[in-house]
């Protein structure tokens, strides 16, 4: 992780690299595709449970330590010149990744304690009461 200082305003930026592991169904080409280079965003990174959108696929998952140390490279390139690996940073940690499936609540039964009393009459004590009658 990276800190940086805009020296315009005086205000810190924060920069990470998370290494992540994705699993579900993903198709190849849509990680390289335009609408997940500029559609991908997360929510609670710094929770134990973090949320990410790529694309139109939402993910959950978890931190899990790394086995060893993994490396992150960059690929510089120069024209007339073989392209380079820089050292970027290292990690013993990834953020595994699991492919979620949203689905519609069902609309929530509603039940007004007070017309159920007002129905039944004055021979019920409770809602309790009134639940069980209304039951049978």
């Amino acid at each position: 992780m990276e800190a940086q200082t805009n020296s315009s305003d005086g205000e810190w930026e924060e920069e990470s690299t998370v290494l992540v592991e994705l699993s579900g169904i993903i198709d190849c080409d849509f990680l390289s595709s335009t609408e997940t280079k500029t559609n991908t965003s997360a929510l609670g990174l710094d929770t134990p449970n973090p949320v990410v959108q790529i694309g139109s696929h939402i993910f959950s998952g978890q931190y899990e330590s790394d086995i060893g140390t993994s490396i992150i490279l960059e690929e510089i390139t120069a024209e007339g010149q073989p392209p380079q690996l820089k050292y970027l940073c290292h990690t013993d940690k990834k953020l595994l990744l699991k492919r979620a499936f949203l689905q519609n609540k069902e609309k929530p039964i509603t039940i007004d304690a007070d017309e159920i009393e007002d129905s039944l009459g004055e021979d019920t004590d409770s809602f309790a009461e009134a639940m069980r009658v209304s039951e049978n």
